[in-house]
C-alpha cells in the first residue's frame, strides 16, 4: 500500500513537473505588439452626449470611435458635433457646430485635434472656419491651426485665406501669422 502511494505521488509530482515545464509566462514579441495596436474599445455609428450641471455641453456623432488600452484618448473618423451653452435671453444655446474626417481626443489634458475637410462655425465668431488641420485646446481656449495649413474664414461678406491661424475664445479675437489674401464686398 505505502508502494502504491509513494507511486501515486511521483506520477503526481512527474505530471506536475511536464506541466509547468510545457507552459510559458514569456509571450511572443510580436503577440504583445499587437495588443498594443489594436483598439480596446470599438464604436460605430455612435453618438455620444456630454453633461454638466443637468445641461447638455456637447455631443458627437461618429462613423467609428477607437479608445486604446492604457491610453487617454480615443479616435474617431467622420466626426460631427455641436458644443453648447446655457442659453442666453435670445433662447440660443449653440456655441459651435462642426465636422471633420478624423478626430483625436484627450479629454484629461482637454486636447482635441481635427483633420482632413473640417467646417467649423462659431458663434461666437459669427464666422465658418475651413482646415485640414485644427487644434483645440481647452484649458486656455486656444484654436490653432498649423503653421503650414491654409485656414479659410467666412465672415459676412468676406472671405480670408491665410496660414497661421489661431483663435481666442477668452478674447473673441483670431489672427494669422503667415500669408494672408482674401476678398471684401462692401456697398
Amino acid at each position: 500500500m505505502q508502494f502504491l502511494q509513494k507511486k501515486k505521488g511521483f506520477f503526481l509530482f512527474a505530471l506536475i513537473t511536464i506541466f509547468i515545464s510545457s507552459c510559458s509566462l514569456k509571450y511572443d514579441d510580436d503577440a504583445v505588439a499587437a495588443g498594443k495596436q489594436n483598439p480596446e474599445l470599438i464604436f460605430k455609428n455612435t453618438k455620444f452626449s456630454r453633461f454638466e450641471d443637468n445641461l447638455c455641453t456637447a455631443e458627437v456623432s461618429a462613423e467609428l470611435i477607437e479608445k486604446y488600452k492604457n491610453k487617454n484618448a480615443v479616435y474617431a473618423s467622420g466626426v460631427e458635433f455641436s458644443t453648447f451653452k446655457e442659453p442666453g435671453e435670445d433662447g440660443e444655446s449653440v456655441s459651435n457646430t462642426g465636422s471633420c474626417g478624423l478626430l483625436f481626443a484627450d479629454s484629461n489634458s482637454e486636447i482635441y485635434e481635427l483633420f482632413n475637410g473640417i467646417k467649423l462655425y462659431s458663434n461666437d465668431f459669427g464666422a465658418h472656419f475651413y482646415a485640414n488641420s485644427l487644434k483645440w485646446n481647452g484649458v486656455n481656449q486656444q484654436l490653432i491651426g498649423d503653421r503650414r495649413d491654409t485656414v479659410r474664414v467666412e465672415k459676412d461678406d468676406m472671405i480670408i485665406f491665410g496660414t497661421g491661424f489661431s483663435a481666442s475664445a477668452i478674447s473673441g479675437t483670431y489672427k494669422f501669422s503667415g500669408t494672408v489674401t482674401g476678398e471684401m464686398t462692401t456697398e
